[in-house]
């Protein structure tokens, strides 16, 4: 698949953030969050959150990378994968306001989304403030004036987004 790296001139927040769901919703099937393995204990607010979400989630695996991320040694975190449907979307945009709040102990780690071939769309590592997409000749028409999208950040290649 040929895509193309897009980072964000600054973190995607309020509005600008739900816009960003939006977007990504309408291109992917999955989206996936991370809770370390090492502390599962989630706040009780949360713990909710994730089980008012369960309808929609697809699996639970235990895993030591994710899109992003590689763990060292033998740390585990466990990737929640939820199915994308407006009810799961309302999740998002209601849990926190901006794409970096996803960080562990308040909140999942590392909002990431999947297309249906299991391909990256969107790639977070909160802790550091770093984000980027991966995205399509196609689908950069549904980002084009996304207000804190950067055009190309790399030549348009052959990329394996998975």
């Amino acid at each position: 698949m040929r895509v193309t790296c897009h980072s964000f001139r600054a973190e995607p927040l309020g509005k600008a953030y739900i816009e960003l769901i939006d977007a990504c919703c309408r291109v992917a099937a999955t989206f996936g969050l991370i809770v370390r393995e090492s502390s599962l204990a989630l706040p009780e607010g949360l713990s909710r959150q994730l089980e008012r979400n369960r309808p929609y989630q697809s699996e639970v695996l235990s895993v030591q990378q994710w899109p992003g991320t590689v763990l060292l040694g033998s740390e585990r975190a466990l990737l929640y994968r939820y199915n994308v449907a407006p009810g799961s979307a309302a999740f998002l945009a209601s849990a926190i306001d901006h794409l970096f709040g996803w960080v562990h102990p308040q909140l999942p780690e590392d909002l990431c989304f999947f297309r249906a071939d299991g391909s990256v769309l969107l790639t977070t590592t909160s802790h550091e403030r770093d984000g980027y997409l991966t995205l399509t000749h196609e689908e950069r028409r549904i980002f084009v004036g996304y207000p804190t999208f950067t055009e190309n950040t790399n030549q348009e290649e052959e990329f394996d987004s998975n």
